[in-house]
C-alpha cells in the first residue's frame, strides 16, 4: 500500500473510460451556476472589488478548521504549523493559501472573471458542507455539487495548474501550434472557463470519474480534530497507480472518505455516517502530514504541539 504524493497525471485523472453517470446533471449544475453568476454580475456591474490575492483553498473551508479557537486569539485566525521550520503561528485566514492572480487569464477573459465565478460556486459549496457537518441528508443536485466541489478543489491547486500548463505546452510543441495568447492564460481558460467549454471539459470528465466513488463521512469530537493540509487538502492511499481511498477533511470534526463503488451500484453519493475513535483520526492526520507540503492547519493547540514533535 502506497501513499500518493500527488493526484496523478492529467492523462490518467481525466480519462473517460468509465461508465457514464450524471454527466449531463453535472453540466446542468455548472450551467445554472454560471447563469446565476452572470445575473449577479449584471446587477453589480463594474462595482465589484478586484481581488489580486486569490485563494486556492477557499476561506469557508479554512474557517471550518478555525472554529473554537482558544481565547485570547482573535477571530478569523487559525493555527499554522510549519513542519519543516518547526514553528507555530496564528495568522488570519484571509492571508493563508493565496497566490497572486492565480486564476487570471487577462488576454482572454475580464479581470477576476474566474475568481468571481469560483466565489459564486463557493457560496453553494459552503452551504452543502455545512449540511454534511451537521449530518443532514443531501438532495441529488446537492450531491452533484459536492462532487463538483471535490473536482474543483483538486484542479485549482497551484501545483495542478502548473501541471496542466506543462501538459498544454507539450501538446503545443508536439503539434507545432502557434499560440495567439500566453500558454498560462490558455491553460487556465481551458481548465476553468466552463461556460465556453461545457461539453468537453476536464471538470466534467473528472467529476464523472469521481462519481464512481462512494462518500462516507467520518466524525470526531473537538477534542481530537482532523487537520487540513495546505497543498494536498484531498489526498489518497494508492495500491499501485490506482487510488484505493480518497480523504478530504472538510472540518475539524468531519472528514469525507471516498471508496470505489461496485460496478453494479447505480447510486452515487453519501452512503454512511460514522463516529470514529481517536486512533482513526490520528491515522488520517498522519497520512495527511506525509504530503509534500510542510504547512498544515488546525484549531487545537494540543494537536499543533503533537505535530511539531513528529
Amino acid at each position: 500500500m502506497e501513499v500518493c504524493n500527488d493526484t496523478g497525471r492529467f492523462e490518467s485523472m481525466c480519462s473517460t473510460d468509465v461508465w457514464v453517470l450524471d454527466r449531463n446533471l453535472a453540466g446542468d449544475c455548472l450551467e445554472n451556476g454560471m447563469c446565476r453568476y452572470d445575473e449577479m454580475n449584471m446587477k453589480e456591474g463594474v462595482c465589484m472589488s478586484k481581488k489580486k490575492k486569490q485563494h486556492y483553498i477557499p476561506r469557508f473551508l479554512l474557517k471550518n478548521f478555525a472554529d473554537q479557537m482558544p481565547i485570547p486569539i482573535r477571530n478569523g485566525c487559525i493555527f499554522r504549523i510549519d513542519l519543516e521550520k518547526r514553528t507555530l503561528r496564528t495568522p488570519q485566514i484571509k492571508h493563508e493559501c493565496v497566490k497572486k492572480s492565480l486564476y487570471e487569464c487577462r488576454e482572454i477573459l475580464p479581470e477576476n472573471y474566474l475568481e468571481d465565478m469560483l466565489g459564486r460556486f463557493e457560496d453553494q459549496w459552503a452551504i452543502i458542507l455545512k449540511k454534511l457537518i451537521a449530518k443532514q441528508t443531501l438532495i441529488k443536485d446537492e450531491t452533484i455539487w459536492l462532487y463538483l466541489f471535490l473536482t474543483f478543489q483538486l484542479l485549482r491547486m497551484p501545483d495542478m495548474i502548473k501541471l496542466y500548463e506543462e501538459y498544454i505546452t507539450t501538446i503545443i510543441i508536439k503539434n507545432k501550434i502557434k499560440m495567439p495568447v500566453s500558454l498560462e492564460d490558455m491553460a487556465r481558460f481551458l481548465l476553468f472557463a466552463i461556460k465556453y467549454n461545457k461539453d468537453n471539459t476536464i471538470v466534467i470528465d473528472l467529476c464523472q470519474r469521481l462519481q464512481y466513488y462512494d462518500i462516507n463521512l467520518w466524525y470526531t469530537s473537538k477534542t481530537y480534530p482532523f487537520i487540513l493540509n495546505s497543498i494536498t487538502p484531498i489526498f489518497t492511499i494508492n495500491v499501485g497507480q490506482q487510488p484505493l481511498v480518497w480523504f478530504c477533511p472538510i472540518a475539524s470534526t468531519c472528514c469525507m472518505v471516498m471508496t470505489k463503488q461496485s460496478q453494479f451500484d447505480e447510486y452515487c453519493g453519501v452512503k454512511e455516517y460514522h463516529d470514529v475513535p481517536k486512533n482513526i483520526v490520528d491515522f488520517v492526520n498522519d497520512v495527511s502530514v506525509r504530503r509534500d507540503s510542510p504547512i498544515v492547519y488546525t484549531n487545537d493547540i494540543v494537536t499543533a504541539k503533537r505535530l511539531l514533535k513528529i
